[in-house]
Order: C-alpha cells, then structure tokens, then sequence
C-alpha cells in the first residue's frame, strides 16, 4: 500500500471485529506514522506473516488490546502455497 503524501496516518488501522490476517502485504513507512499496520481490540488474534515495507524491511505492528496469533491460520496457509508452488513447478503452463 502506497501513499500520495506522507500525512502520519499508518498504512492499516483495524478496530474490533476479527480475526485479522494480512499475508505478503507491503507498506509504506510513513516518516511521522507511529506504526504502519495497527490492531486496536482485534478478536481472535491478528497475523501479519511474509510482509515488509516498500524499502524491505519489517512492518511497524502495534496491537492495543489485541494478541498476534498467527498458529494453524499462517499454518493451513502456508501449506496451501506450497502446494501451488509445487503444482507450477511440475507443470509449467499450470496446474493440472
């Protein structure tokens, strides 16, 4: 996620509700944000997994009354794209 102008807001603010993923997702550091991915009283957990920000490196994560869990989630997850990224690799013109 990029931004026109730098105004110190972050990237992603999500407030209640959940549980909240966000997988391979790219950022943009604000020079006066605080944080770029922020988690206010998030249930069920929030995971951010495979992220960074546009310069490479780690999301700035804030979680007021909100827990990062990432467990069988990032899990089933991560399964689920190996098992594509093999597919391809078996069969280049795609899965069969």
């Amino acid at each position: 996620m990029r931004f026109a102008a730098d105004d110190g807001r972050p990237a992603v603010i999500a407030s209640g509700g959940g549980p909240v993923t966000f997988t391979r997702f790219t950022v943009q550091r604000g020079d006066t944000s605080p944080y770029d991915l922020g988690f206010q009283n998030v249930t069920g957990g929030y995971c951010v997994a495979d992220s960074k920000n546009t310069t490479g490196g780690a999301p700035r994560i804030s979680g007021t009354g909100s827990t990062q869990y990432c467990g069988a989630r990032e899990a089933a997850a991560g399964a689920a794209r190996a098992a594509n990224r093999s597919a391809r690799l078996d069969h280049p013109e795609g899965p069969v």
